[in-house]
């Protein structure tokens, strides 16, 4: 038998099958044996196998969606649903949306190789294990659970690349000590988090930040102009807007309900990425950048609800893959700009409240051509088309009128 080793038999198969038919069987049996120690070499550890056991437990997996092999035979060459291994250890642990319940368990941190855990959109709570091995984590993500407690320090290494703590119920403020050079996204949107943002400067490769729906407070730090997404709504931040976002090829803003003062801020020129841009609710002040029209790929912008004055740029109108725009509740002033009429993909546009004037555009005399249009609240002058006009000859949408001296 060992005088064929499994190379051998594999090299020359054909010949030995051509010329020693009698040694079939023990060729067969050669490479059987070979494949017995190679899949052998590729068991999870003991320690791994009864974390991922405790895991099952701990998280209810009677009651998952999917636990395919789960508990029956090795983790890694019975392949359980969720669980991909390298060289006999267990690398990624995967099972989002799949009806986990309870804690995770103490014993979880045993899984030493781990690079990969999304645990996303279950009902897993308690605190995160405060002896967890983040040495070789690239990814963590436990999104839309109901975790609590602070979030470790330690988990924010040098092979970390992707944090993802949103929709939970983590609290207190951010471990100031936590730092990274290499990760590029962090999400920690909705949860109870407070104090300043100023750890954002700790992370310099971030493209990605979410860090909305929280109690953050302070003033946006002065970060590289990296980020493509950033999102900082519904917070308590306050101050101006800095001007080197001028320079980010920004794909998201969302700078919403919080408490920012000054002016908009101008933004990349000719930028073609951005496609979400909100700053609603806080108390800006100024005009509409006329810039704001070059932003070739804007489909939804609001600014509702600031100090904003002057005139509506007519190069909004060039916007024309624009669908929704809120502009109301604001100090605007002047008309309703003819080309605005050229921006055709618009859905919503909101422009009631201000203090707007004229006569509409002739593209509004006879019919709105938009889904949802509000221009009410005004000084529109007199006579305002009768599609518009009051109850019960119209909807209110341009009312009411101010009659010329």
């Amino acid at each position: 038998l060992f005088r064929f080793p499994c190379h051998v038999v594999v090299l020359h198969r054909f010949s030995l099958l051509k010329h020693m038919t009698r040694f079939r069987f023990f060729a067969l049996c050669v490479c059987l044996l070979a494949l017995s120690l190679t899949q052998l070499g590729q068991c999870a550890s003991p320690s791994e196998i009864a974390a991922l056991e405790d895991f099952y437990t701990s998280t209810q997996g009677a009651s998952w969606k999917v636990s395919y092999n789960w508990l029956v035979g090795d983790p890694c060459t019975n392949r359980w649903y969720g669980v991909k291994c390298q060289g006999g250890s267990v690398t990624q642990l995967n099972l989002p949306s799949n009806n986990l319940k309870g804690t995770l368990p103490a014993s979880l941190p045993n899984l030493v190789n781990l690079e990969t855990l999304t645990l996303d959109i279950n009902s897993l709570s308690g605190t995160l294990p405060q002896t967890f091995r983040w040495a070789n984590m690239t990814i963590f993500s436990v999104l839309g659970n109901q975790f609590t407690g602070s979030i470790p320090a330690s988990m924010f290494t040098e092979k970390m690349g992707q944090v993802y703590l949103g929709s939970n119920s983590f609290s207190g403020t951010f471990p100031a000590s936590a730092k990274s050079s290499t990760i590029c996204s962090m999400t920690l949107s909705a949860n109870k988090l407070t104090g300043p943002i100023d750890f954002l400067t700790n992370f310099p490769a971030l493209t990605q930040v979410e860090i909305d729906n929280n109690g953050f407070t302070g003033t946006i730090p002065n970060l590289k102009p990296l980020f493509h997404v950033f999102f900082v709504a519904s917070n308590k931040l306050s101050g101006t807007i800095p001007a080197y976002f001028s320079k980010v090829a920004f794909t998201q803003l969302t700078l919403n309900n919080n408490s920012f003062t000054g002016s908009l801020p101008e933004l990349l020129a000719a930028n073609e990425t951005l496609y979400l841009l909100t700053a609603s609710n806080n108390q800006l002040q100024g005009t509409i950048p006329s810039q704001y029209g070059e932003i070739k790929y804007l489909e939804f912008l609001d600014l509702s609800n600031n100090q904003l004055t002057g005139a509506i740029p007519p190069s909004l109108g060039n916007l024309t893959y624009v669908k929704s725009m809120y502009l109301n509740n604001n100090m605007l002033s002047g008309q309703i700009p003819e080309a605005l009429g050229n921006a055709k993909k618009i859905q919503q546009l909101y422009l009631e409240n201000n203090r707007l004037t004229g006569t509409l555009p002739s593209y509004l005399q006879t019919s709105s051509p938009y889904k949802q249009f509000d221009a009410s609240d005004n000084a529109f002058s007199c006579p305002i088309p009768s599609w518009c006009s009051p109850p019960p000859t119209g909807n209110g949408e341009c009312a009411p009128c101010v009659n010329s001296a």
